[in-house]
């Protein structure tokens, strides 16, 4: 008798979470959509880069791809994964070092991913986010991008501000 309630409390979870998993799940219609996206991005970044980028495996919700980067801070070329989620652009990129990798290659992979979250918002286009890995590999293995682009990102938005309509800067009175 106990293993029948058991059996039964344990068929109820399970019922329950696969509810809960469907819930999560997009529409068929706007994810086909997401999918059409992906693969002509894809595609646009693999004629761009070529050889340089590979796919290393495909699951459910990702697709990882192997990229070869030429020299950062003396290393002759640098090896790094690069995760894509299916629901891109809505979700980040995810770049890591391939194998074990190095400081710098592990401060150009955390640079990138804070970069990355920023620009999903705008929806910028992945042979767009790669070709910025690859020309600011250099810049992205400083130790202090993240408040130096911080710096840049404040002093242009003090050009951005609209002009006139009252003395907002608190000038001489």
């Amino acid at each position: 008798m106990v293993s029948e309630e058991v059996r039964a409390t344990t068929d109820g979870a399970l019922a329950a979470g696969r509810k809960r998993r469907a819930k999560r799940r997009a529409p068929r219609s706007r994810q086909a959509g997401h999918n059409e996206r992906l693969r002509t991005e894809l595609e646009q970044a693999r004629h761009m880069l070529g050889e340089s980028l590979k796919t290393r495996s495909q699951s459910a919700h990702v697709s990882v791809f192997r990229i070869y980067i030429p020299g950062i801070c003396g290393e002759e070329s640098c090896t790094f994964l690069v995760h894509v989620p299916h629901d891109y652009p809505s979700t980040a990129l995810r770049l890591e070092p391939d194998g074990r990798g190095s400081g710098v290659q592990s401060r150009v992979a955390a640079h990138f991913n804070w970069r990355s979250r920023l620009r999903c918002t705008r929806e910028t286009p992945l042979a767009a986010q790669l070709n910025y890995l690859i020309s600011e590999r250099r810049l992205l293995a400083e130790p202090d991008y993240i408040p130096r682009e911080q710096l840049r990102k404040s002093f242009y938005a003090l050009f951005a501000a609209p002009a006139g309509g009252g003395d907002a800067g608190g000038g001489e009175s």
